[in-house]
């Protein structure tokens, strides 16, 4: 069934915050626009339970340019990104991606995205670490523009972290070199 022990698994909030005219987690855009994040910046989910790290992927979740002025809107290409969990939150991150010139992000600036949850009767869906599948009315879509702003979350100097894993994949060893 679509719940276990008779609970559902569902999203409680999102950086968004609440929006209680729409009763969505939206809220945050200019007059009725949806929000404004830097092009670097992750879009952050907290669900009511632990997220099964292995539920997520992008067959469970689409990340993908959306032309609201369009109707129906219309969808554009995915959009780069990477998923992290850390217990009941779910970053949705755009890819950065380095050359010797140059950094781009998998969210282009000035541009609108929507974020999309596989929901039942669909399989495979995001799921909690009990096997609840996500509730059918967190589905999105989950509107956010990106403006041409680069958010700094470190300050100052780069600080490479290398992150060396054992067999298992479990973090052995974190080497950190100091700023330049």
């Amino acid at each position: 069934g679509s719940t276990s022990g008779g609970s559902t698994f569902g999203i409680v909030s999102t950086i968004f915050g609440f929006d209680p005219f729409s009763g969505r987690f939206s809220a945050g855009g200019e007059s009725g626009q949806p929000p404004v994040i830097p092009q670097n910046m992750c879009v952050i989910f907290q669900f009511n339970d632990a997220v099964d790290q292995r539920s997520v992927s992008t067959e469970t979740i689409t990340v993908q340019e959306v032309d609201l002025t369009q109707t129906p809107p219309a969808p554009g290409p995915d959009a780069g990104t990477s998923f992290r969990i850390d217990g009941s939150f779910l970053n949705v991150c755009p890819l950065i991606q380095f050359t010797d010139t140059n950094v781009s992000y998998g969210f282009l600036p000035n541009r609108t995205y929507q974020i999309l949850f596989e929901v039942p009767p669909s399989s495979p869906t995001v799921r909690s670490f009990k096997g609840t599948p996500i509730r059918t009315s967190d589905r999105g879509p989950f509107y956010f523009q990106t403006n041409d702003v680069i958010y700094d979350r470190v300050p100052g100097p780069p600080q490479p972290t290398a992150t060396l894993l054992d067999a298992a994949g479990r973090a052995d060893c974190v080497i950190t070199t100091g700023g330049v």
